[in-house]
């Protein structure tokens, strides 16, 4: 399962929106017992959300990290 793109526009940014969406996706791929990933442009603070919900970077270019969580196991 990937997340291709996320924008929360700016004036709902930090309301928790974003998290929101990450998080349901997070129980979906558990409950399937798959792995999650999602794309982060370089530099976007939303990876800090990412790392802190349990996200990895596995893949990273100039402009984008690709980060996953795993449910496989």
């Amino acid at each position: 399962m990937g997340v291709g793109e996320l924008q929360i526009v700016s004036d709902r940014q930090n309301q928790g929106i974003g998290t929101s969406i990450v998080k349901n996706l997070m129980v979906e791929a558990k409950l399937k017992r798959k792995k999650l990933w999602l794309r982060v442009i370089q530099g976007n603070p939303a990876e800090r959300l990412y790392k802190k919900l349990g996200f990895t970077i596995f893949e990273e270019s100039a402009t984008h990290k690709k980060m996953e969580i795993q449910f496989c196991n």
